[in-house]
């Protein structure tokens, strides 16, 4: 198994923590989204890719995202509000958003807070990032509105 299936566990209220195989480089779309219970889940260093909305509304307490991790697209971690440390490995996550080409970038950017990766975690959140990261990522967290006053980032 190299990937996690569009809303295979969607909504799959007793699901506490999983097991991902080491091979699974990708979640796709609303996988475990709805998953309130599932409080763990290990990403393999193969992980690389996570779609949007993926976790939405999880109850997830801490990531740990890979160095291996190129793309997280809108919302996968968006409404897990629990969700008080994240670990970001990678030096170089280049998709933090999805981008809708259909539609006028004025009205993408109205859309921007609800489809933000890491809207409405917990706030006194925690990002623990490469050192050599900390002002980038912290410059993309108080751009996209991710970033609140109470919330630290290392």
């Amino acid at each position: 198994i190299d990937s996690i299936g569009s809303r295979v566990f969607y909504n799959c209220k007793k699901l506490k923590t999983i097991p991902l195989p080491k091979k699974v480089y990708i979640i796709k779309e609303e996988a475990f989204a709805g998953c309130k219970s599932l409080q763990k889940i290990k990403f393999p260093s193969a992980m690389a890719y996570i779609e949007a909305y993926a976790f939405r509304g999880c109850g997830l307490k801490q990531i740990v995202l890979p160095k291996n991790m190129l793309s997280i697209e809108e919302g996968a971690f968006s409404d897990c509000k629990k969700l008080k440390k994240i670990v970001i490995k990678s030096k170089g996550i280049e998709t933090w958003r999805g981008y809708n080409e259909n539609k006028a970038e004025e009205d993408q950017e109205e859309e921007s807070l609800k489809d933000l990766v890491f809207y409405n975690i917990h706030k006194k959140a925690v990002f623990d990032v490469p050192n050599s990261c900390i002002k980038k990522y912290k410059e993309w967290l108080i751009e996209t509105g991710c970033f609140k006053k109470t919330m630290k980032i290392k």
